[in-house]
């Protein structure tokens, strides 16, 4: 038990300060301000902060490199369907089934355009962003509304 304990100590000692203690609002921000300066017809009041994944890779050199990636909603694109006309829409039965067991039990779905930055922790290397979709089973503006409200 010691002994797990003394290595996870020193796991949680050699990973990256980010790794540990992640600033989201940091982070959002520098993908918003990404995402407009490298994406035409962008505006960074419109997009909406989604979600954040923090990868951790070991090179060859044994340091640790990590890198971000981060989606964000284009508010203006948000469409709310009805989710059997989703569900209808789909190209072939396993898109079909695919759509079924996302929207079971809900009556709408929430699509939306968004904007994927990916971009190092630290270091030169350049960021990327492009534009994608995302077709979601609940509405993601109601969660960071209430969010927002329950803040301090």
């Amino acid at each position: 038990m010691r002994l797990a304990g003394i290595v996870l100590g020193a796991l949680l000692c050699t990973a990256p300060a980010a790794a540990q203690f992640l600033d989201r609002e940091a982070v959002f921000a520098r993908a918003r301000d990404v995402a407009v300066a490298m994406l035409p017809g962008v505006v960074g009041a419109d997009l909406a902060p989604f979600h954040v994944a923090y990868g951790l890779t070991l090179l060859e050199t044994g340091d640790p490199a990590g890198s971000i990636e981060v989606d964000l909603l284009i508010r203006p694109s948000r469409e709310v369907l009805p989710a059997r006309e989703v569900i209808a829409a789909a190209p072939d039965p396993d898109a079909s089934a695919r759509l079924e067991s996302l929207l079971a039990g809900v009556e709408y779905a929430w699509h939306y355009r968004t904007v994927r930055v990916r971009f190092p922790e630290r270091g030169d290397a350049a960021p990327a962003a492009e534009f994608s979709t995302l077709l979601l089973n609940r509405d993601p503006e109601a969660v960071v509304s209430s969010a927002e409200t329950a803040k301090p």
